[in-house]
């Protein structure tokens, strides 16, 4: 999924996500992030869950 994402990828755009992915609700999407202790190296995520589950990741 990450035709979708912008480039550049800004500070506002990751923010727009991370409120999106706090008030989705579970039952349409999850995400995890992945944290190395230093910050956010990815995401782990899986959209369209009633219908036609989608696994999607991101990483570095």
């Amino acid at each position: 999924m990450l035709t979708v994402v912008p480039n550049p990828y800004t500070k506002d755009n990751g923010d727009w996500w991370f409120d999106r992915i706090r008030t989705t609700p579970h039952n349409e999407e999850i995400n995890w992030v992945i944290d190395n202790g230093e910050g956010h190296i990815g995401v782990i995520g899986i959209r369209n869950i009633p219908t036609t589950p989608h696994l999607g990741y991101w990483l570095a």
